[in-house]
Formats: structure tokens, C-alpha cells, sequence
């Protein structure tokens, strides 16, 4: 039987949203009992978190995502657990891409962390190839997470990276944050994470993406 959307003034009294006939069935609005202003998906004031991306890879050398960043958002939330390794201490870096391409340049930041029963390095450097992900280990599944915040990836300036996480490097859990950049003014549109030690080395996970309304 042909259906209809309508609204019920809670006394029987309906306004109907549709044509007759136009719905395969009958359609249930709830609206709350209170005085507020719905927005469309199309707002411009939602503000929070829109999900672009949520993939799951396991025993991979190389996780890509392309198409992730673009001119919708200006900067980005990124999620990633990685729940295995193929080794003892598998380290892990990211890096950024624009046309199914992973650049390998102008990379630099700093990383602060500290060991479990360790003493706290401050100001640790990782180079130009790449930005520092974190840590893993074959004999401590779940151990590695990262919260990370990308700022203006898709942008024609330098896109600055922040992160919050947590591995596990030589039997012991390392907690650390990371200050890190790209300094091309490229517009990139996509990322790659991977482990780079040891070589050949494989990690197992999930990487969720999300752009930050304003």
C-alpha cells in the first residue's frame, strides 16, 4: 500500500509531507516535545566532527587513503589503532599524498615521550622523510593508538600535525606527543601510514577520518 509522511499534532490531527502514493510505505518523524530549530545537513553551524573514512587493514605494509582531504574542511581529527605487529618494536610513520602520490620530502617535528620506568626524552627529532606514528609489538596486541589533529592538509600552505598516543617499544609501553609538519604549500588529498623498521614489517588495525566543521 502506497505511503506517507505526517507529522501528528499528538491529538490525531495530521499535516501530511508527501503526495499519496509517492512512498512505498509509511514514514515515522519523531520530533522531540520541545521548542528548538532543526538544521539541514547543509547548515553552516553544526560545528563537530563529519566521518570521511573508517578502514580496517591487517598484515599490511603500506595503508593509503586517498581522497580524504579536500577544500570542505580545513583541518582534520585522525584515529588510528593499530591492535598488531609482525615483529618485536615495529616503528610506524605517516605520511602525506596528493595524487595517489606519498611525498618523501620536507618533513621535520619533534617527539617527546617517555617509557614505562623511563626517564622522559624531550625534543627527540625524526627526520625529513616522514612524520613519527608510533610504536607496536607483535607480544602486545592493542597496545597502539594515536589521536592526531592535521592541520590545512588541502590548503596551499604548510600543514602542521599534532599527536597524542600511545605504543609499546622494546617491552615497555611509551606514551609521547608529537609536533610535526610538511612545509610544500601542497594541497594534499590523501595519507599513508606504514612501518619502516624493521624492514618488510607488517602491521594490523583501523584508521578512522573525520573533518572538523567550523
Amino acid at each position: 500500500m502506497p505511503g506517507q509522511i505526517k507529522i501528528d499534532d499528538g491529538a490525531g490531527n495530521y499535516t501530511i509531507l508527501t503526495n499519496a502514493g509517492s512512498l512505498g510505505s509509511d514514514k515515522t518523524i519523531t520530533i522531540p516535545n520541545e521548542t528548538a530549530t532543526l538544521a539541514t545537513t547543509n547548515a553552516t553551524n553544526l560545528g563537530g566532527l563529519v566521518k570521511i573514512d573508517d578502514h580496517d587493514f591487517s598484515a599490511s605494509t603500506s595503508v593509503t587513503r586517498d581522497s580524504v582531504f579536500s577544500s570542505t574542511y580545513d583541518n582534520y581529527k585522525i584515529f588510528i589503532n593499530i591492535t598488531d605487529g609482525s615483529a618485536t618494536t615495529v616503528q610506524c610513520a605517516i605520511r602525506l599524498r596528493a595524487s595517489s602520490t606519498s611525498t618523501t620530502t620536507n618533513y621535520d617535528g619533534h617527539r617527546n615521550y617517555v617509557s614505562t620506568g623511563g626517564t622522559a626524552i624531550h625534543g627527540s627529532s625524526f627526520g625529513t622523510t616522514y612524520l613519527y606514528l608510533g610504536d607496536t609489538d607483535s607480544s602486545s596486541t592493542d597496545a597502539t593508538c594515536s589521536d592526531i589533529t592535521m592541520f590545512a592538509p588541502n590548503l596551499a600552505a604548510p600543514t602542521k600535525y599534532l599527536l597524542q598516543g600511545q605504543g609499546f617499544y622494546n617491552t615497555n609501553f611509551v606514551s609521547q606527543q608529537i609536533y610535526g609538519f610538511q612545509s610544500d604549500n601542497t594541497q594534499f588529498d590523501g595519507i599513508e601510514i606504514y612501518p619502516f623498521s624493521p624492514g618488510g614489517a607488517t602491521i594490523t588495525g583501523n584508521i578512522q577520518i573525520f573533518g572538523i566543521k567550523q
